[in-house]
Parts: C-alpha cells; sequence; structure tokens
C-alpha cells in the first residue's frame, strides 16, 4: 500500500493532465499512486492516460460533477496515509513530496503542509510567487485571506476525513473552505520553499470578482453557523460583512435592486459598522459617514426594488433551495428528500434544509455538505382541549410557523422552496411562500384527504409533484383537485420544470 496518493481532478484537459501526472511521477520520492479523477471529459483524456502505462497510476472517470466532488472521490479511493492535490495544468519540482513528508514527520501534531509557488501566465512569462509575502500559518492569518496553494498541499487522510473533504456546493474558494475547516481542529505548516508552479487561468477568479465574492461570503457563512469558529466570530462577521457589501454594491451596478438589498441587509445585520472597512480616510468624520453609507443603501435599494426591474444581463450565480422536511428526520420522504439532494447539480442549485426534529437521514443531508436547520414549530397537541375547537389547530401551529418560515425566506434570499411532505403537513410553507411571492412545489407521495383550507390554499402552489399519472388522476377524481399543473417524477425532482 503506497505512503502518499496524488490526486489529480481533470475535464477536458488531454493536452496538460499527462504533464502533471509525469510530474508526480518523477518525484525523488517514489512510494505513491497516482489518481487521475476524469471528470466526465469528452476528449482523449482517457487515451492520453492509459499511454502513460505506470502501475502507480489509477484512472477513475465520474459523471461530469465540478472539481470538488472530483477531488472528493479520489480522496475516498486513495490507499495512501497523505494525499497530495495536483490540478491538470499545474507541476511540481522533483524534492517536493519527500522536503514536505520529513517536515510533516517532524511535526505530527500538524494536520497538512503547505509550500511556496511560482505563478506564471498562459504566455509562460513568470508572474511573481504564491504566498506573495511570508505569513505564520496560524487560522488568525488565514481566517484574513486564503494564501495556501492548493497544488502544494500535502494533507494526513484522516485529517480531511474528519472536517468533511471539500464542499462540493461551492465552485470557488473550495480549498479555502477546507483549510479553515481543517485549520480550526488542528495546527498546520509551512515550508518557506518554492516547491512547485502554476499557471494563472485567464478566466480566474479575478475575472468574475463578483462570484468570488459570493463564495467568499458563503465560507463566512458557513463558518458562523460552525460551533467550532465561536472564538472567532467577530473576525467572521467583519469578512462576511464586507463580502455582503461588495456584492449589493455590485448587483447595485447590474440594476438588481432586489439582490442589491438583501446583501445590504445582511452586511449591516452581521456588523453594522460595516462602512468604516471602506472609509476613504482616517478621520473620524469620514469614518461616521463611511458606518451610515450601507444602512442608507439598504433603504435606497429597498426602495428602488420596488420601482425597478432587474437587469437581463445579470443571473444570480446559483439557485437557493429552501427543502422542508415536516417528518420525523427518520422516515420515506426524508430518505426520499436526502437522495434527491445527493442528486442535485452543486453548480446550479444551492439546498438548505429545514426540517422539525432532527433524525438519521437529516444527519445524512448534512454529512453532505448541505446547512440544515432545526426549527420545531408549536405542538398544539400540548393543549388537548383546545385542540377540539376546529381551527385551533391552523391558528395555534401554522400561523406561527408561517411566519417562521416567511422570515427564513427573506433572510436566506430563498429564490426557490421544495415542501417535501404532502399539502397536509406543508400548509405553514405554502402560506410562507405566498407572503414572500417565492415559488413553491409540493412534493406528494401518497394519496391524504384534503380539507378545506387546503384546497383553499391550491392555488397557491407553484408545481404540484406527483410521483405517478394514477395518483394525479386520484387527486382530481376523489379530492376534486381542480386542472393543476403538475410534473411526474421518475428520478427525482426535476427543477427546471418546477420553476416553470
Amino acid at each position: 500500500m503506497p505512503r502518499l496518493s496524488v490526486v489529480i481532478p481533470t475535464y477536458n484537459r488531454a493536452a496538460e493532465v499527462t504533464g502533471a501526472v509525469q510530474s508526480a511521477l518523477d518525484q525523488d520520492f517514489r512510494d505513491l499512486e497516482v489518481l487521475v479523477i476524469d471528470d466526465g471529459s469528452t476528449d482523449s483524456t482517457r487515451e492520453q492516460i492509459a499511454g502513460l502505462q505506470d502501475p502507480r497510476i489509477r484512472y477513475l472517470y465520474q459523471s461530469n460533477a465540478g472539481v470538488s466532488a472530483a477531488r472528493n472521490l479520489g480522496i475516498r479511493k486513495a490507499q495512501g496515509q497523505y494525499i497530495a492535490f495536483l490540478d491538470s495544468d499545474d507541476r511540481w519540482y522533483p524534492n517536493k513530496l519527500s522536503a514536505q513528508l520529513q517536515a510533516l514527520d517532524t511535526h505530527p501534531d500538524w494536520a497538512f503542509c503547505y509550500a511556496y509557488a511560482d505563478a506564471f501566465d498562459p504566455s509562460g512569462l513568470q508572474a511573481g510567487q504564491r504566498p506573495q509575502e511570508p505569513l505564520d500559518p496560524t487560522l488568525e492569518n488565514l481566517l484574513h485571506h486564503n494564501f495556501i496553494p492548493t497544488l502544494t498541499v500535502v494533507a494526513r487522510a484522516e485529517a480531511l476525513t474528519t472536517a468533511g473533504l471539500f464542499d462540493r456546493h461551492l465552485t470557488n474558494n473550495e480549498d479555502y473552505d477546507l483549510w479553515l475547516r481543517m485549520a480550526i481542529r488542528a495546527p498546520f505548516g509551512c515550508l518557506p520553499q518554492i516547491l512547485a508552479r502554476y499557471t494563472v487561468a485567464a478566466d480566474g477568479l479575478s475575472s468574475n470578482p463578483m462570484k468570488s465574492q459570493w463564495q467568499l461570503a458563503k465560507v463566512f457563512e458557513k463558518c458562523l453557523h460552525d460551533p467550532a469558529f465561536e472564538a472567532h466570530t467577530t473576525e467572521l462577521r467583519r469578512r462576511f460583512a464586507r463580502s455582503c457589501y461588495l456584492l449589493a454594491r455590485d448587483a447595485r451596478a447590474t440594476g438588481d435592486w432586489s439582490t442589491a438589498h438583501s446583501y445590504a441587509r445582511k452586511a449591516v445585520a452581521a456588523l453594522p459598522g460595516v462602512g468604516i472597512q471602506f472609509a476613504p480616510g482616517p478621520s473620524k468624520l469620514q469614518k461616521m459617514l463611511a458606518a451610515i453609507k450601507p444602512h442608507l443603501f439598504r433603504y435606497q435599494a429597498f426602495f428602488a426594488q420596488l420601482t425597478s426591474k432587474r437587469s437581463p444581463e445579470f443571473q444570480r450565480p446559483l439557485t437557493r433551495l429552501l427543502c422542508v422536511e415536516t417528518g420525523t428526520g427518520f422516515g420515506g420522504s426524508s430518505a426520499g428528500l436526502a437522495a434527491f439532494l445527493e442528486r442535485l447539480d452543486p453548480r446550479r442549485f444551492e439546498p438548505i434544509v429545514v426540517g422539525y426534529r432532527k433524525g438519521d437521514n437529516l444527519d445524512r443531508i448534512a454529512k453532505q455538505g448541505i446547512r440544515v436547520e432545526i426549527i420545531p414549530p408549536p405542538d398544539p397537541n400540548k393543549h388537548p382541549l383546545l385542540c377540539k375547537i376546529p381551527g385551533f389547530g391552523f391558528l395555534y401551529w401554522a400561523l406561527p410557523y408561517a411566519r417562521t418560515l416567511a422570515k427564513f425566506i427573506r433572510e436566506e434570499s430563498i429564490h426557490l422552496v421544495h415542501l417535501n411532505n404532502g399539502i397536509p403537513m406543508e400548509i405553514p410553507g405554502i402560506i410562507a411562500c405566498k407572503w414572500t411571492r417565492t415559488p413553491c412545489a409540493v412534493y406528494i407521495q401518497g394519496l391524504e384527504p384534503v380539507s378545506r383550507i387546503q384546497r383553499f390554499l391550491i392555488p397557491w402552489v407553484t408545481r404540484w409533484l406527483f410521483i405517478s399519472k394514477g395518483m394525479v388522476e386520484a387527486y382530481e377524481l376523489e379530492q376534486y383537485y381542480p386542472a393543476l399543473r403538475y410534473h411526474i417524477l421518475y428520478h427525482g425532482i426535476d427543477l427546471d420544470s418546477a420553476q416553470s
């Protein structure tokens, strides 16, 4: 069994990937395996890798799911005690692995070790190095910005597994997210030597600053919800508020006042004085005016969205999907939700799950890196005598919980709501969607009696999701459903249809 595993994700890079593989095979440390994870390439990647004919190479193919999913597959299939990462257009210098393994052996408490890397532009000219300046490898410095080149990281496999691997729902800064989760659990170190080289892509993060900031905001938001980062809440709020305010200003520039208002509200809620970070000078007056500006901008965006339309050129990076699970968390509906979320395209959708109570299936969802919030509803059964009064349960349970869900939908800027357990248990969600004007899809699993109030709510639902044509007919005949827009599910929820 090899001591170290090299994980190389690739997608339609047949001309470059062989060079990356060869640079791993040419290391003076020989006890390794090279896992090439083909993320659904349609070019000659498979043939190029087969032509290398080295027994240390393992080729794995998966349907296109993104770089994080490819790296995670490589980590799960790796046999080594240590794991190193290399992209298809990057290269290592021959002594990289031996030098870093020696450092890890010297410091058994380190979860991972990184080094320096030369940067080159696409034409081959040197463009500096990364990190650009020496920094102590501490969590406090890492919270300020990501100075760790992924291609230089050698990590202990156990530390990666404990931290939870790469978040496949992030398309940028997924490496930063993982380094933070590892650094909060164990020390890490730096070997201050240039041991690799990478190419600065012309279409990298700098060409899409809004997408980069949006992903950074997600990283900091995740950390704020992680109890392990409680001691660093102040810095995380500062970074989260800064990213949100930048996103709000970018959205204003594109004419998307709704998104501008949403992010401005998040920025001032996380850090009321966020504007001070953007003060043009050090004077007290300049700082005071800068501190007020985000609050004024928030109300400007609020009123502007009432009269303005979103710019047709602007598109949100991802659709924020709220899944409301009203079951026990152990049964068939939550199991179906877990399976559905496993198939959801992380490059198009960002799911958040709200459950009534904890359960094994919700734990399964959380292990996918998906945010799960437990928000228990009021329990009318605490008042058995009042429950006998018609309408008491609706007033005591449905309306207050609808108000809670509506607040969550607004605060999280949800674009689409998926109600997962049939109409009798989804009344609060339907009402919340009506109040917030958010499209909702109700997933009907079996034939259930429909009350008068439920039949009244039917026109408020954007899309009904059934599992068979027979069930649709049964609802139309036995429950007196009017002609509805519905979609039949065979292999999961078709969200394109649900949004139509």
